[in-house]
């Protein structure tokens, strides 16, 4: 899906497979972020569809925000169910794991979540030479709100940045974001 934004004239691309997004743009946009390029992306699309619990059934949903065809933006979501309490203590865990065994979805969450369950690295390829990178971020997180809503999603997620970045980490507290440190 294309569509471009008249204020700002950005490209918009949203796309729900890696298929249709060319691999060589791809690949040159992360080739530096982490262990998710288009090949491996293709992989998981075709693991983590098709099967039979929920949780082994994920969406994918790539971004590309694009000014006069230069990606200023390049990002994937994956919607998947995710443990509330993956970030709380062992005896929290040890609890909730007991009551799992006969409620196999308690406290887990429709999360949309930036890269996915087995990818690690800086998701977010973002060319902060762009003067008007804040302006497309923006439009990046409206999209992403909007399908996180479509996903029925109660958990939007951003991971994995550099904690050096102040100014992604201000622009982020801004819109209502809450850091929380990973383990």
């Amino acid at each position: 899906v294309k569509k471009n934004d008249n204020q700002s004239k950005w490209e918009i691309i949203c796309e729900n497979t890696i298929h249709k997004i060319p691999k060589e743009l791809w690949n040159e946009c992360h080739e530096e972020n982490g262990a998710f390029d288009w090949d491996y992306l293709a992989f998981l699309e075709s693991v983590f569809q098709n099967n039979i619990d929920q949780e082994h059934n994920w969406s994918f949903h790539y971004y590309l925000i694009k000014d006069q065809s230069k990606p200023v933006i390049a990002t994937f979501f994956t919607n998947c169910i995710i443990k509330d309490d993956m970030l709380s203590s062992e005896f929290v865990s040890k609890e909730v794991e007991e009551k799992r065994k006969t409620d196999k979805y308690y406290l887990t969450s429709k999360t949309f979540l930036m890269g996915s369950l087995l990818s690690n690295g800086q998701h977010l390829f973002i060319d902060k030479t762009h003067s008007k990178w804040k302006d497309a971020f923006m439009n990046l997180l409206d999209q992403v709100w909007k399908d996180q809503d479509k996903q029925d999603a109660t958990v939007l997620f951003l991971r994995d940045f550099d904690k050096a970045d102040m100014e992604i980490s201000e622009f982020l507290i801004d819109r209502g974001f809450i850091k929380v440190e990973m383990p």
